[in-house]
């Protein structure tokens, strides 16, 4: 990327290449490649790799991450665990007392699995070509892979809903969605795909443009995938976790015109790219052991969120029906929120402008960089569409009023048990909420790096400045904002109503008793009156500032650990959201937030409210940081014996703070750790790794989700 920068460009590009290298690999190994008979004119190469590999998962399964209706299914079979009236806490009570997650939206891939099961079985064929004449190059390369065990993988839910009616379900496998088998099961990938030229303008300049599909670095930061400098091509976590993994499987290349300019002979180089295609952050496949969320960046048919947190079965078919039978007569609803299709961005005006200055005197030689870009965001947010009006509403009724009796509603409604729940006569079509991921378009990015060389030290210092960023709102208050036409205005007390049918007291809450959410009154709006159908943006702009300080030891043989080639960095790496509003006005996501930062049932002491226990923590912060560390070292000709020996170790730390969005960067007390060793001969080589997940707290999802890895490959 910047081996036409000069010579203290060329040094902190190499030692920026190296270093990525180090924290992707489990060490570095030389890639042969191999010449195939010329064109004329041309010199033709290729190279291939094969490799064979599977994962298995090492850590017991925790409960307490696990929905509670998926650990009981009997759990809220009688009542849906929701009060009948404000006094009816006992309900929700018995929720809250039982084991488990107060969510059942995260843990697809924690019952799939068990300790000791095979999560991956991937066999992969890599290719590389390259074409040179001159000036002129040609590179191509692609990525073919297969994992039977992923590709056949039968999504368990303990409890899900088949047939219509209330709950409980019954256990159920079932073979995952199209869009899930494609991101880890099988697949063919293009690549590389670009044509470049370089030479020399009027003898003076050096010029390099490319153009296709290719891959543009930018920064200094090593061991982050979110909140650098480094945004054009997005990272694929499918492809991080896939045993056999290399380098140039994690950032997915773009279609791109790159120009390169200089160095200059003042040391003034120039980078400039315009985007003609756009990729999404690769979010592991729904179900898989690593994934956080049960979705994946494309819709599958079955793709649903349980909108009564963890009360409710899984019911991608919203089969479901109430299990209070005033409710059942009056609404169909079944609780779960389907899934609508993604708002992606346009594929243009994604732009980026870099000016790099060398600094000969500067310590053993440095480079500064200044860095502009315009693109469309990689990482989704949860937005959604409101659902329809209930027939207690002026909208949903031909009468055009808001319910305000039990005379009223027989006249709105419908009557009980004469006339069915459905156009018309649908008291709670909490379901007719959607939810989709979007890409918010021109984030705007000012950034500054810095890089230097004392010795066998490399300094990295780097700061991004975002002034829109988009932030994920917290889930629930999104989703909660969406279901308010479902309710009525005000409460509609129907205990007279379900005295004549023989049945106990019911108040059908109003929206804002039953699911107030913040981000209306945040947005100027008036609370409890999102329309019908409503777009409900999922994210705020905020400014976003990123910095990142690093420091890597390039190791030789002479040193004391006689590795022929190795390096050991660390970086520590902060956010700062001066904006960020105040809990009481908008909370903003952090993971396992699970329910809502309204009273809930329990300590508000109203059975009325959907949202079981107020949530207190957990969502972003206006300062977050940690840091990063890692060692790789090779060892060649080991006793003689021309084995290649690598180990590696790394360490992430998310030491204080809350960082932003689904792919956030900290979550406080949160540890990462990765130990390989790679042991090679020949074309041939081995890999083992150890993936563990530590801390956390109760928010951090993937704490049981550790495994562990093994692959071969060979190089042809």
């Amino acid at each position: 990327m910047s081996g036409s920068r000069g010579c203290s460009g060329e040094r902190q590009g190499r030692a920026r290449e190296i270093v990525r290298a180090l924290a992707l690999i489990p060490g570095l190994v030389s890639i042969p490649v191999h010449a195939s008979p010329d064109a004329p004119g041309w010199t033709l190469s290729m190279h291939h790799r094969v490799s064979a590999g599977a994962a298995w998962r090492t850590a017991a399964r925790d409960p307490s991450l696990i929905g509670k209706a998926s650990l009981d299914p009997d759990l809220c079979a009688a009542d849906d665990c929701l009060g009948a009236t404000g006094a009816d806490t006992a309900p929700n009570a018995r929720y809250l007392a039982a084991r488990g997650a107060l969510s059942s939206n995260t843990d697809d891939g924690d019952l799939n699995f068990e300790r000791g099961d095979a999560v991956a079985a991937t066999t992969k064929w890599q290719v590389e070509a390259l074409a040179e004449h001159g000036s002129w190059s040609m590179q191509l390369s692609g990525l073919a892979f297969y994992d039977p065990l992923r590709d056949r993988l039968r999504q368990f839910h303990p409890n899900e809903i088949v047939v219509p009616g209330p709950q409980p379900g019954v256990p159920l496998r079932q073979r995952r969605g199209l869009q899930a088998r494609r991101a880890e099961g099988h697949g063919v990938r293009l690549q590389d795909a670009y044509v470049r030229y370089a030479d020399l303008l009027a003898d003076v300049i050096p010029v390099d443009i490319s153009v296709g599909r290719q891959t543009v670095l930018w920064g200094v930061s090593a061991l982050a995938t979110q909140g650098t400098l480094n945004v054009v091509n997005p990272p694929d976590v499918n492809s991080l976790v896939r045993p056999g993994l290399r380098m140039t499987e994690v950032f997915q290349p773009l279609g791109m015109t790159l120009l390169r300019l200089g160095p200059l002979p003042s040391g003034t180089a120039v980078e400039a790219f315009q985007l003609y295609e756009w990729r999404p952050y690769g979010f592991p496949a729904k179900g898989s052991l690593q994934s956080f969320l049960d979705a994946g960046n494309e819709v599958d048919e079955d793709d649903h969120v349980v909108g009564l947190f963890s009360k409710a079965p899984d019911d991608p078919g919203q089969l479901g029906t109430p299990a209070n039978p005033l409710l059942a007569r009056v609404s169909a609803t079944s609780y779960s929120l389907r899934r609508a299709a993604n708002r992606e961005p346009r594929s243009g005006g994604e732009f980026g402008l870099a000016v790099y200055q060398t600094l000969p005197d500067v310590l053993e030689g440095a480079e500064l960089g200044l860095h502009y870009a315009r693109y469309h965001s990689r990482v989704p947010a949860l937005s959604a569409y409101a659902a329809p009006a209930s027939c207690t509403r002026r909208e949903g009724n031909a009468n055009h009023r808001d319910t305000a009796s039990g005379l009223q509603f027989l006249a709105d409604c419908g009557v009980p048990f004469v006339d069915p729940p459905g156009d018309g006569f649908e008291a709670l079509p909490i379901d007719g909420a959607r939810w989709f991921l979007e890409y918010p378009e021109d984030v705007e990015l000012y950034g500054l790096s810095l890089g230097a060389q004392a010795g066998a030290w490399l300094l990295q210092a780097e700061a991004a400045w975002r002034p829109n960023q988009p932030v994920q709102v917290d889930m629930e208050d999104v989703l909660f904002a969406a279901v308010q036409p479902a309710f009525p205005r005000a409460d509609v007390d129907l205990t007279s109503l379900a005295a004549g049918l023989g049945l106990g007291a019911f108040v059908l809450p109003s929206s804002r008793r039953a699911a107030p959410d913040f981000l209306t009154a945040h947005r100027g709006g008036v609370p409890g009156e999102i329309a019908p159908g409503e777009y409900v943006r999922g994210y705020e702009r905020l400014r976003m500032l990123n910095t990142t300080l690093g420091a890597t030891r390039i190791f030789a043989p002479e040193d004391w650990l006689r590795a022929h080639q190795g390096a050991w960095i660390a970086e520590l790496q902060a956010v700062w959201l001066p904006d960020l509003p105040s809990l009481d006005r908008l909370q903003l996501e952090g993971p396992g937030t699970h329910t809502h930062a309204s009273a809930g049932a329990a300590d508000s002491g109203d059975g009325l409210r959907i949202n079981p226990l107020r949530n207190t923590g957990g969502y972003v912060t206006r300062h977050a940081w940690g840091y990063r560390t890692g060692v790789v070292l090779q060892y060649d000709d080991l006793l003689h014996s021309r084995v290649r020996l690598s180990p590696a170790l790394f360490l992430v730390h998310d030491v204080s703070g809350v960082g932003p969005g689904l792919a956030e960067n900290f979550l406080a007390g949160r540890k990462i750790g990765f130990a390989a060793l790679g042991i090679a001969r020949g074309s041939w080589r081995l890999d083992v790794g150890q993936l563990v997940h530590i801390g956390g707290t109760r928010r951090n999802v993937l704490r049981d989700r550790d495994q562990f890895s093994l692959s071969l490959s060979v190089e042809f």
